[in-house]
């Protein structure tokens, strides 16, 4: 069957074990040091989610269809799925996501003038949302689906009618063309990325596993 891109996140980073990885916020920002010691920013490009991969051994049979998919996601313009890989699956205090089970959390409103905040029901009563928490939904600028993810910064309790009646902060901030309504994703929320050029390693062959594979990737907001 052929390969449908975005890369779904169970075809292809939920394949692997990890040997250690990183997952950040990147600023693109210009940078001016001033004579005084101040140091003045200007973002000049939209905040992008990034990160390395490095991959545990494998046998060879999984580590040539690895290679074989790294090599056609070098391909310009395709990107795959990619979310924070760790022990917890949703929030920390829900890290499988048990409680969520038969809840659709969604975006209940916007602030007003702080585009970094937002509040959010359909809840369980009582569930609580901590900072560094990963949140993900879609959203349509205009120019076709996207796929936002933000880091909770200031989280919140729902109250006994599962809504949050407080706003809760988050990172970055939210991007024109979200919608009230739309469903939000606490497990293993996930935004799309792409490859960063050059960044490909498919690793040693030994003489029964393939070792030292790695990837550095950039969210895409395409």
């Amino acid at each position: 069957m052929a390969l449908s891109f975005p890369l779904a996140k169970d075809e292809f980073v939920g394949t692997f074990k990890l040997l250690g990885s990183t997952f950040e916020l990147g600023r693109q920002r210009v940078v001016s040091n001033l004579t005084g010691g101040e140091i003045r920013t200007a973002e000049v490009a939209p905040a992008l989610w990034e990160g390395q991969m490095v991959i545990a051994s494998l046998p060879h049979a999984a580590g040539a269809d690895l290679a074989g998919l790294l090599a056609a996601l070098e391909v310009p313009g395709r990107s795959f799925q990619i979310y924070r890989r760790s022990t917890l699956s949703g929030p920390v205090y829900d890290p499988r996501g048990a409680l969520l089970s038969g809840y659709t959390p969604v975006i209940e409103e916007f602030h007003a003038t702080d585009a970094e905040r937002l509040r959010l029901s359909g809840f369980p009563p009582g569930y609580q949302l901590a900072a560094g928490d990963m949140l993900g939904f879609d959203y349509n600028p205009g120019g076709g689906t996207r796929r936002a993810l933000h880091q909770v910064v200031q989280g919140r309790n729902a109250d006994g009618t599962g809504e949050m009646q407080s706003f809760i902060t988050v990172a970055p901030a939210i991007r024109t063309g979200a919608i009230l309504g739309t469903e939000v994703d606490l497990i293993r929320p996930h935004c799309n990325a792409v490859l960063v050029p050059g960044s490909v390693n498919t690793g040693r062959i030994a003489p029964a596993v393939r070792t030292g594979m790695s990837f550095s990737w950039r969210q895409s907001l395409r």
